[in-house]
């Protein structure tokens, strides 16, 4: 923050030459991408007059498109790649620890006692068809799934039922149920407390052992199969993306 900073000062005082004339563009988010640890630090406090690190979160937030999980992986790693006694450390992360968690408590309550108008559509599914060996993820696509928070979601492949997974703001996964008699191809909906909603579209069950996808043969067996996403995480994921729009 302090190189966006630095470059400022120089174009207004013409003293003080900075590094990144945009936060867009600095390297760091390339590091954190490419799995090297980074910071959010405070630089200078006595000199630009502040302590806190809320702007700084801020500004990285917007210019780099975080989420939630990469603000937990700095806040971490600044314990972490400290130069304090390993004692230090190992009480930092305890009263850190609890502190996160306490946070992500109340950002959960907070989530479902929220009321929300959108209505819930599906735009569309992908992929639209996959073996019927094997369960893959069926991504539902839409607006208004934040109707879905702190419920339960069923995934309807005709009237066989799967667990649904909130995974993003517009994105619900659906494992396909194994289908071993002859049925080609089902009507896709979701239930959500007992509320049936149709997604207009099918999904068509194949019996070749590939899936085809963009004229590339991927074998079944490397499919990504369902994973039960920390639900507590992505409530704080969008309850953290709410704050920082309205700020």
């Amino acid at each position: 923050m302090s190189n966006e900073l630095l470059q400022k000062a120089h174009n207004l005082f013409f003293y003080v030459i900075g590094y990144v004339a945009d936060l867009r563009n600095h390297p760091g988010i390339v590091y954190h991408r490419s799995g090297i640890p980074i910071v959010l630090a405070g630089d200078d406090p006595g000199s630009f007059g502040y302590n806190y690190l809320t702007v700084d979160f801020y500004l990285a937030s917007i210019a780099w498109g975080l989420n939630l999980a990469d603000l937990k992986q700095f806040a971490w790693n600044s314990i972490q790649y400290s130069t304090v006694p390993e004692s230090r450390k190992t009480e930092g992360f305890m009263k850190w620890t609890n502190e996160w968690n306490l946070f992500i408590d109340y950002a959960y309550d907070l989530a479902c006692n929220q009321t929300f108008t959108n209505v819930v559509h599906v735009s569309t599914i992908f992929p639209s068809y996959g073996p019927k060996n094997l369960s893959i993820n069926v991504t539902l696509y839409g607006t208004g799934f934040e109707n879905t928070l702190c419920k339960t979601i069923i995934c309807k492949f005709g009237d066989r039922e799967t667990d649904g997974i909130l995974f993003d703001i517009n994105e619900i996964i659906c494992p396909s149920p194994l289908m071993k008699d002859n049925v080609l191809s089902v009507p896709v909906s979701i239930v959500i407390d007992k509320n049936t909603i149709a997604t207009n579209f099918n999904y068509e069950f194949v019996s070749s052992i590939l899936v085809i996808d963009d004229n590339i043969n991927i074998p079944s067996s490397q499919v990504v199969t369902a994973v039960n996403l920390n639900k507590k995480l992505m409530i704080g994921i969008l309850i953290l993306v709410s704050a920082l729009s309205t700020v």
